[in-house]
């Protein structure tokens, strides 16, 4: 497989450590950067250089995707495809131009800067209107990703009444 491969199949961004592990030395990393194959996002983060959309966008800023820009990663159905991007930087530094959600709580993909499914649902549940929440709620349910109890046990109190 060829860096460029390895890129698109990650969503068309990855850590160095990442490339290093699929067998990528740093001399053929340095070589596809001459060459315009890749380009470097940020230290650490190499890129196509016609994509890289949001997960490149998370990588740059050392964060993660969340709610609504998540759902094509686990494929959960939306009724509209998100208007801004939802990240959740991990950190008190908001990323301009994007919508800011909480800490990450449970665990992230495997491979992708994308929040795990709990979170994604979680996150939607809390910023969404109900009803964009429930189809994506309804969609992992019913697949068996997560059971709706789980969900309804990470929202206690009186400020996730709506969430519920």
């Amino acid at each position: 497989m060829d860096i460029e491969a390895f890129l698109r199949h990650r969503g068309g961004v990855a850590r160095t450590a990442a490339l290093h592990s699929a067998g990528f030395a740093r001399t053929r990393v340095d070589q596809a950067l001459a060459a315009g194959q890749v380009v470097r996002v940020r230290r650490g983060v190499y890129g196509l250089p016609t994509e890289g959309g949001v997960l490149g966008l998370a990588l740059q800023h050392n964060a993660l995707v969340t709610c609504l820009s998540a759902a094509p990663a686990y494929q959960l159905w939306t009724l509209e495809k998100a208007g801004m991007v939802h990240l959740s930087p991990g950190h008190k530094k908001t990323v301009p131009g994007t919508l800011t959600h909480g800490r990450i709580l449970h665990p992230v993909h495997p491979w992708l800067p994308v929040a795990g499914l709990a979170d994604v649902l979680i996150h939607a549940l809390h910023c969404l209107p109900v009803l964009e929440a429930l189809v994506m709620v309804q969609c992992a349910a019913q697949r068996g990703d997560v059971a709706v109890d789980f969900l309804r046990r990470k929202l206690p109190g009186n400020r996730n009444a709506r969430s519920r």
